[in-house]
């Protein structure tokens, strides 16, 4: 099973433009056979807006909005699922969600953030929950977006109890993947040097250990293979600095196999046969 990621530097409300860079990348790649394309959260409006006034003009409807739309359409042509990051609007609540495209150019699941960073406080509402569906060829497909994967950040919270990994190994997920507008850290800004930048090993470990139920062998107790995907983004926007690292991470019992990773400042299509492994 073949999956893409996309990670790119996403410019702030610069739809067209930003339509355009991701467009090239795909056609300077090799998509043959894929099976799956995940692009990063809100993926083509870019992420840190200011206020529920500034991104206003970028909420999308989930049937018809620009990012849907595109993405029917690259699903179709690539004969693909696409998951895209996207800013929705559904009546007067508005959400960070990622919609899942299936290869007929069908949306067959759209999922809302369940804890929002201090970013989407400013615009959004939780979504209800995690969600892992039923879904050919996946089997059973996990879904969540960025902070989904720590904790709530608005509340007192038992940092350890890594709410997303367990709901997923509970509702045994067999692939679990996470569009994310994920930061730099700031002891880590020296990876932004273009002579030296490599992937962030402080965020990969931190995501891993927030995944500890996929490898903990008092949790995964039936030691099934859980493959988790990241898309991150990267670049600069609003004084955020996003830490790029899009992983593909093969859980077992009491092991963790690193099977692709791209590093802070790269920008193009990371393409990972699952199966090879």
């Amino acid at each position: 099973m073949k999956i893409a990621c996309a990670q790119f530097d996403a410019k702030l409300g610069e739809f067209e433009n930003n339509v355009h860079k991701v467009e090239q990348l795909l056609s300077n790649s090799d998509l043959t056979g894929i099976n799956l394309l995940l692009l990063p959260e809100m993926a083509l409006t870019g992420y840190k807006f200011l206020s529920k006034d500034e991104i206003s003009p970028h909420l999308e409807d989930r049937n018809n909005g620009r990012s849907i739309l595109w993405a029917k359409d690259r699903a179709k042509l690539y004969s693909c699922f696409i998951c895209i990051g996207y800013p929705e609007i559904d009546g007067d609540q508005c959400y960070n969600s990622c919609a899942l495209i299936n290869p007929q150019g069908e949306l067959v699941h759209n999922y809302r953030k369940h804890y929002l960073f201090e970013t989407d406080l400013t615009w959004a509402s939780p979504g209800e929950g995690f969600k892992s569906i039923d879904l050919d060829p996946f089997e059973k497909l996990g879904l969540g977006i960025c902070m989904d994967l720590n904790f709530k950040y608005s509340e007192e919270y038992d940092f350890h109890l890594n709410k997303f990994g367990s709901f997923h190994l509970e509702n045994k997920s067999k692939l679990v993947i996470v569009p994310m507008a994920w930061l730099l850290p700031e002891d880590s800004l020296d990876l932004l040097d273009t002579s030296a930048s490599k992937f962030c090993s402080d965020t990969l470990k931190y995501w891993c250990n927030r995944l500890s139920p996929f490898f903990d062998p008092e949790t995964n107790l039936d030691d099934n293979p859980i493959y988790f995907v990241c898309c991150n983004r990267t670049g600069k926007e609003n004084g955020a600095i996003y830490c790029g690292t899009s992983t593909v991470l093969k859980f077992t019992k009491n092991n963790i196999k690193v099977l692709n990773v791209m590093n802070v400042i790269q920008e193009g299509i990371m393409v990972t046969d699952i199966k090879d492994y």
